[in-house]
């Protein structure tokens, strides 16, 4: 699991802060699975061994580092503490319909390949390109970002200076702050 630590909501701020031992609750379709942190390591950014399949029930947690840096990668490995889940069969264009492989339980020879598996891309690198969004809210908000910019200009140039910053400045505080969030979606994944 891929996580920003700076932006997106931030949901591995933190991740550094993990030791050996310490408890990680995951819920999913299949159920709730307690995982304790193996151990913790540092990586080149362009060292994706670390995301391969070990063929263990293991969970692996990996961050940019350091904070407000794509220089490195911060690793996190846990072990699954309890009972397995049964896998569900993969479903997806160019998959097997589900069958005869879906009440058996067998895995169709198709899933070797994971499904959030980019295409033209490895297992490695799934997950890492982000998603695509549209430049337009982040223009709008720059846009919005300037009127009240100038507007708050113009109002000090008609009447007094220091009221009409102070009231302008918490609406461009405000616009600025939206337009950061929605540029940062313009921006890739792991930047």
């Amino acid at each position: 699991i891929a996580g920003h630590r700076t932006t997106y909501g931030a949901p591995f701020n933190r991740i550094d802060e993990l030791e050996p031992g310490d408890e990680i609750l995951v819920r999913t379709a299949q159920g709730a699975f307690r995982y304790e942190v193996e151990h913790q390591l540092v990586v080149r950014a362009d060292e994706v061994g670390v995301l391969r399949d070990f063929g263990d029930d293991r969970l692996t947690l990996t961050s940019c580092h350091p904070e407000y840096s794509a220089r490195q990668r911060i690793v996190v490995v846990a072990s699954l503490a309890g009972d397995a889940a049964a896998a569900r069969p993969p479903t997806g264009a160019g998959r097997t319909p589900p069958g005869d492989a879906a009440r058996t339980g067998d895995v169709p020879a198709d899933a070797s390949r994971s499904a959030a598996t980019s295409p033209g891309g490895s297992d490695a690198d799934a997950g890492l390109g982000g998603e695509d969004a549209s430049p337009w809210p982040a223009a709008a908000l720059a846009a919005a970002c300037a009127v009240v910019w100038v507007a708050a200009w113009l109002a000090g140039r008609r009447w007094r200076r220091a009221p009409a910053y102070l009231l302008g400045l918490p609406v461009f505080l405000v616009a600025l702050f939206f337009f950061f969030e929605s540029f940062s979606r313009l921006l890739p994944a792991n930047f």
